[in-house]
C-alpha cells in the first residue's frame, strides 16, 4: 500500500532481524540507504543491528557521530550512545549527555536516570552506584502509587532491587512483570520486558530462572501463536 515509505521499510528490516533473517535485513537497509541518503535512522540501524548481532559497537557509534545535530534519533540518540559504549570511561562520558530525569520509551522502557547512573558505576564506584539504585527504588515506588499496573516500572524496580541485593523484593517485582504483561498477551513489549526479568534473575545469581526467561523470549513466536507457554518452551 505504501511501498516507498522509508519508515515502513525500516520497520520491515528490523522485523527480518527479529526473525534472524540477517541477509534480508541488511539487503533492505542497503536499498533504503541508497534510495534515501538523508534518512539517517536507516544508517544507524545498520550499526545497531550489527551491535545486537555481534557486540561490535563501532559502526553504530560512527553512525551516531555522523548524525546532524538536530536529529535526536526519536529522542534516543544519547541513550543509544550510552547503551552501546564499549568502555567504562566512554559510558561515563555518554551518561553526562543524558539529563532527562525519567527516560520513557514506548511500552517497554521506563526508568529514572538514576538507574543508568547506578549501572554505569556498579563496578567502577559502588559508593556512587548504591545511592543511585536507592533513589531509583524511591522514584519507582512513588510512580507506582499513580501507575500500579505499569510493568515497565515494576521491571525497573526489580532491577534496582536486584542490584541492591534485595532478593525477595526483586523476585516479587520480576513475577509481577510477567503477571501484568505476559509474552502471550503482548509478544512485542512482553518479550522486551521478559528480557529485563532475565537480567533481574541473573543479578541475583538465579541462573535457571534467567535461562528460562531467555528461552521463552527466543521462543516468543511459537508462544504467541499457540498460547501454550509451558509446552512450547519445553519444545524449544
Amino acid at each position: 500500500l505504501d511501498p516507498l515509505n522509508p519508515e515502513k521499510q525500516l520497520r520491515l528490516a528490523e522485523a527480518y532481524a527479529e526473525h534472524d533473517r540477517w541477509d534480508d535485513a541488511y539487503a533492505l537497509l542497503d536499498r533504503i540507504n541508497d534510495t534515501y541518503p538523508d534518512f539517517h535512522e536507516a544508517k544507524f540501524s545498520v550499526g545497531w543491528l550489527t551491535w545486537r548481532r555481534t557486540g561490535e559497537s563501532g559502526p553504530a557509534l560512527e553512525a551516531l557521530a555522523a548524525l546532524p545535530p538536530e536529529n535526536s534519533m526519536y529522542g534516543l540518540r544519547n541513550f543509544f550512545g550510552w547503551l552501546i559504549a564499549p568502555e567504562p570511561d566512554e559510558r561515563v562520558e555518554a551518561l553526562e549527555r543524558i539529563q532527562e530525569p525519567i527516560l520513557e520509551f514506548g511500552g517497554f522502557w521506563w526508568a529514572p536516570r538514576d538507574l543508568l547512573v547506578g549501572s554505569t558505576f556498579y563496578e567502577l564506584d559502588p559508593s556512587r552506584a548504591v545511592p543511585a539504585f536507592e533513589r531509583t527504588v524511591a522514584i519507582c515506588l512513588t510512580a507506582l502509587e499513580e501507575q500500579p499496573d505499569d510493568p515497565r516500572i515494576h521491571a525497573t524496580l526489580g532491577r534496582a532491587y536486584g542490584y541492591l541485593g534485595q532478593r525477595e523484593e526483586a523476585i516479587q517485582e520480576a513475577r509481577r512483570v510477567v503477571e501484568i504483561l505476559p509474552i502471550t498477551k503482548d509478544p512485542g513489549f512482553g518479550r522486551d520486558l521478559l528480557e529485563t526479568v532475565a537480567y533481574i534473575y541473573a543479578a541475583l545469581g538465579m541462573g535457571e530462572e534467567a535461562a528460562e526467561a531467555l528461552e521463552t523470549t527466543f521462543c516468543w513466536e511459537v508462544v504467541a501463536t499457540t498460547g501454550f507457554t509451558d509446552v512450547t518452551v519445553e519444545m524449544c
